[in-house]
């Protein structure tokens, strides 16, 4: 049986929920805000194909993308049954702020140490929300 490991990520940004979350659930637009060891090309409709780097581990996967825009929540899975998966969500945070959460669970082997590297895959976490952040600034105020 394989373990799962879970990595979160959160950070402030300043601009309104409604506009960070419609930068991050644009699945033509990932490529601007992910790290550069995370690639995501989208297939069709809602799957795409996410190849990735965290440390000394490596992979790719077939994902299903769910976009909640009610929630203002995107979710992902990958395709095969033990694959990674995981969701952003995007709430008010106040004075015109939006609070950025997002989930990673990915799939490890049979033991804890074939997991990615915890310090590795957060590294990526922060800086794609500080990428996120950056990349709805320069929305917000191109608009």
């Amino acid at each position: 049986m394989g373990v799962t490991k879970e990595y979160h990520g959160t950070r402030v940004l300043g601009a309104l929920a409604e506009v960070a979350f419609g930068t991050a659930s644009d699945l033509s637009r990932l490529d601007r805000w992910l790290p550069e060891e995370v690639s995501v090309v989208p297939l069709h409709d809602d799957v795409v194909a996410a190849r990735w780097r965290a440390g000394d581990r490596e992979g790719e996967a077939r994902c299903t993308v769910s976009v909640v825009p009610e929630r203002l929540r995107v979710e992902w899975r990958a395709e095969e049954p033990a694959g990674s998966s995981g969701w952003l969500e995007v709430e008010e945070a106040g004075a015109g702020s939006a609070r950025v959460d997002v989930c990673l669970r990915a799939a490890g082997g049979g033991t804890p140490g074939e997991a990615p590297d915890e310090e590795a895959v957060n590294a990526l976490l922060d800086r794609a929300l500080r990428n996120l952040d950056r990349e709805v600034g320069e929305n917000f105020t191109a608009s």
